[in-house]
């Protein structure tokens, strides 16, 4: 019987500087589509059309699978997605076998605890079976070009573009015996950060990284971009433990904190408070990460995306850590830090009210704009579109399309002298309906010089 992790770790490209693989896991690929075919969500977002045809075309007669059934019930009845679904592909040693690894018993424990003893050994069974009468080989092995040339590329993003020797310096410790770097073929957009732990004490770090883009031929590229969210997975390799430490002492206020931003979590897949604490951490981390090797505007950009995905205490936890990084003698690492940030997470549920109230209202606002939001008639022979703004606003803007709609042709884009009026200089034509969106919820360049965003404003109008 072949082994698909063979197969796997041939295409997997090591970097000699230390013990880094990069390349697609089998493991990671038959997990995520047994809960694609299940119907989760997060593994129905797949940005590779090719490939989500050929899984589909491939799969269609096995809908019906034990382990798709399986699948289905740890989704809908106990919650079992996201990132459990990749913790345990990473806890199993290979393809068709997945057996169990064993693994060393931590805090927290490592795998994921919404994986129970007896539900995990009847669906390791069942996926087993699955592997095997589908000839998950074979399906691998025909997708050999799209392996190939996702590895290459993510190969050469990480060369260039990730430091790696940041995480023992940030952290105090040293990465584990082993880093892997796992493109995810089903995965959407959608990133995790799974690690297993041998009986041994050796580690394996997962950095399992999603598509954002394709070529012309439909092949993932990475954009430079793609890096902090390699620098986001991987540190929770080194945060979730550390936190683990003190979890006891803080999850009450994580619920109570996650409680009051419930609903923006739930969309972004982090449902309850130990979630919360995790990534607030991880995320905090990760812009000290941008501003080590981009300076204070990068640092800065990325406290104001976290806070515009509603972690809107980051800023306070970036200028924590900034103390923990001044001060390396009496905080050799993050562990011996961990009264620093507990103390943080205790008097957070109280703090947070005035927290976002003091976030909102340092926002920049549209207040107005010409054409009007959803004006009908408007004249084709216009020629500047206007936005403006509640206070001054950087040198910088970003105006996208929307997909589906008309978008005029533009002149020149240019403020005036205050900064708080933004014009659009453009080509209109009779019978047609634009939209204009000003940021989307990506970001976008326009923002204060304190770099606060405004929310994303979508102009709709219909020229006579």
């Amino acid at each position: 019987m072949r082994c698909v992790l063979c197969f796997a770790l041939a295409a997997m490209l090591p970097l000699a500087a230390q013990d880094l693989r990069i390349g697609v896991d089998p493991r990671v690929e038959l997990f995520s589509i047994l809960f694609r075919l299940a119907g989760s969500p997060e593994y129905n977002s797949g940005t590779i059309p090719s490939y989500n045809q050929a899984t589909d075309r491939y799969f269609t007669a096995f809908r019906g699978h034990d382990a798709v059934l399986l699948a289905r019930q740890m989704w809908q009845r106990y919650g079992i997605g996201y990132d459990a679904v990749m913790s345990l592909a990473v806890h199993t040693d290979g393809v068709p076998e997945l057996n169990e690894r064993v693994a060393l018993d931590w805090p927290g424990r490592v795998l994921d605890s919404r994986w129970q003893p007896a539900a995990t050994g009847q669906f390791l069974e069942a996926a087993r079976r699955f592997a095997v009468e589908t000839d998950f080989v074979t399906f691998l092995e025909q997708q050999s070009v799209l392996v190939t040339t996702t590895t290459g590329r993510m190969r050469k993003l990480v060369e260039e573009n990730v430091d790696l020797e940041w995480f023992p310096r940030f952290y105090g410790k040293a990465p584990g015996a082993a880093l892997f770097i796992v493109p995810g073929l089903t995965n959407g957009t959608s990133s995790y950060g799974p690690r297993f732990v041998g009986m041994d004490g050796a580690e394996e770090l997962f950095a399992i990284i999603g598509i954002f883009s394709l070529d012309g031929d439909g092949m993932p590229v990475f954009s430079t971009g793609v890096s902090s969210t390699v620098v986001h997975e991987f540190s929770h390799s080194f945060v979730n433990p550390s936190v683990d430490r003190i979890m006891n002492e803080i999850r009450a206020s994580g619920d109570a904190v996650w409680r009051q931003v419930a609903e923006p979590m739930r969309a972004q897949g982090y449902s309850n408070g130990q979630a919360l604490l995790y990534e607030s951490v991880v995320r905090a981390a990760s812009a000290r990460y941008s501003l080590a090797h981009g300076g204070w505007a990068a640092g800065l950009d990325a406290v104001r995306y976290e806070q515009g995905r509603s972690f809107f205490w980051t800023e306070r936890l970036y200028e924590l850590l900034g103390e923990y990084e001044g001060d390396r003698e009496r905080y050799p690492d993050l562990d011996a830090f961990l009264p620093r940030i507990a103390g943080f997470f205790l008097s957070l549920p109280d703090e947070l009210p005035g927290i976002i109230a003091a976030y909102q209202a340092s926002r920049p606002r549209v207040v107005s704009s010409v054409p009007q939001p959803n004006e009908v008639g408007v004249d084709p022979g216009l020629t500047r579109i206007e936005v403006r703004f509640d206070r001054p606003m950087r040198n910088s803007w970003s105006v996208y399309r929307v997909a589906g709609k008309d978008f005029p042709a533009v002149v020149r884009a240019s403020y005036d002298e205050e900064h708080t009026v933004f014009t659009l200089e453009v080509r209109l034509e009779a019978g047609r309906s634009y939209t204009l969106s000003f940021n989307n919820e990506s970001g976008g360049n326009f923002m204060t010089e304190e770099r606060m965003r405004i929310d994303p404003y979508v102009l709709t109008f219909s020229t006579r």
